[in-house]
């Protein structure tokens, strides 16, 4: 029988929604699928908009930013499957550009010392964050480097190091050490050459179509009637706890760049969808099946565990934050547990005491989004909210009211 939400969990996030939205403050969305695909909880609380009280709606849209990744990792393991390209076969013969990519060995604000990397990148290594690459929030070298390549730390920059990331070189050896960064920017493009379509177009005729969704696009030049629905993005004042409007951080009509790594948008409906199929061993709810069982089950195992340098992914590891105006906060992820990294997602590869089972996936958005999916519970969820920069204390607090909820004795229920 489907797993459901017991009535008492449900009376609970009811009575945590109901407690969330504050005047001046954006509201936020949280949703709960099942394996079958069926939405066991989804609710809107708050403001669409802080600062004019419009209303959050359960279907508006989201720019989801980096759980725009797990998607990627669907797309490009579904040209796995068909023979298209290989995980260890260096991605250069399809993309170019890396074949002579180079490696940070020193810098400072107004100097950059580089050498060849000597290792080709893979597929693999793309998916598992192992390339090279880093974040210019959470990685100093990249910080300078962006600031010699009239990309600013500030405003549009955030978006120009991005968009503009064929220049950016690495801060690690390939295949040496996890590190966060543009690796899924790179597996989008990836899938682009080997499948010979835009990213957001192949994501619609290969995922979204065959799964029944018509309200995800990396941008709106062909569906202008979503824009109504689309979230503003906030900009938070941690200091003061304030919210404005900023400018919409990316071009939403005829995007240049659909960025594997965070440009899509979507409603958390839609996103919850998605989840359903690693939880159902490729099917969808509509039962049409985009990937095949062993591919979600070879997603599903650690592909770092014998990385010279796990980085972040190290038990009590901190990554410490080199920008607040991008992440407010240093990541640690799943403090105090076994981790490692599936295909394209973080794994916990340990149970967590009165929370997940081992193996569970989960990622995020640095504009305060979550998503999780738990194949043994048969379970995922998702707390979405247009919050920059990432690290505001109202997420955190709800997505640990979710999972505390979901996983209490008696949250779910077979019926």
């Amino acid at each position: 029988m489907p797993v459901q939400l017991s009535e008492n969990a449900r009376k609970q996030l009811d009575e945590a929604l109901d407690a969330y939205p504050q005047k001046g403050k954006p509201g936020t969305v949280v949703g709960i699928v099942n394996k079958e695909g069926q939405m066991i909880y989804l609710r809107s609380a708050g403001a669409k908009n802080a600062v004019t009280g419009e209303k959050l709606e359960d279907d508006t849209i989201f720019w989801i930013a980096s759980c725009t990744k797990m998607i990627t990792g669907i797309a490009a393991m579904q040209l796995v499957e068909k023979g298209l390209i290989s995980l260890d076969e260096p991605v250069s013969k399809f993309v170019p550009e890396l074949a002579d990519i180079r490696v940070i060995t020193d810098s400072t604000p107004t100097t950059l010392e580089t050498r060849k990397a000597n290792t080709p990148i893979t597929l693999r290594m793309l998916l598992t964050h192992t390339s090279g690459w880093g974040y210019s929030w959470y990685n100093h070298h990249i910080l300078n480097w962006v600031k010699q390549n009239d990309n600013e730390v500030n405003g549009h920059g955030f978006w120009c190091e991005l968009n503009n990331k064929t220049d950016e070189p690495l801060v690690n050896e390939p295949g040496t050490k996890w590190e966060y960064g543009i690796n899924m920017d790179w597996a989008g493009i990836t899938v682009e050459r080997v499948s010979g379509q835009k990213l957001g177009d192949y994501f619609i005729d290969n995922i979204f179509k065959p799964l029944g969704i018509d309200d995800s696009y990396f941008d709106f030049k062909t569906r202008p009637d979503l824009l109504k629905r689309l979230s503003p993005m906030h900009k938070w004042d941690a200091e003061s706890d304030t919210y404005s409007i900023r400018d919409f951080p990316h071009l939403l009509v005829d995007t240049p760049n659909h960025r594997g790594g965070g440009g899509l948008h979507t409603t958390a409906k839609s996103y919850l969808t998605v989840v359903s199929v690693l939880l159902n061993k490729g099917k969808g709810p509509n039962g049409v099946q985009i990937l095949k069982p062993e591919t979600v089950e070879y997603m599903f195992k650690d592909h770092c565990e014998n990385i010279q340098d796990k980085g972040g992914l190290g038990t009590h590891a901190v990554v410490k934050s080199t920008d607040p105006s991008r992440a407010n906060t240093d990541l640690e992820m799943l403090a105090g547990t076994k981790k490692g990294w599936g295909l394209s997602f973080l794994l916990n590869t340990e149970d967590i005491p009165n929370g997940r089972k081992a193996f569970s996936a989960e990622w995020g958005g640095v504009a305060n989004l979550f998503w999780m999916a738990d194949p043994t519970s048969q379970v995922g969820m998702i707390v979405f909210n247009e919050v920059l920069p990432y690290g505001f204390p109202e997420f955190f607090k709800m997505e640990e009211q979710l999972q505390h909820i979901v996983y209490a004795d008696g949250g779910l229920v077979q019926e």
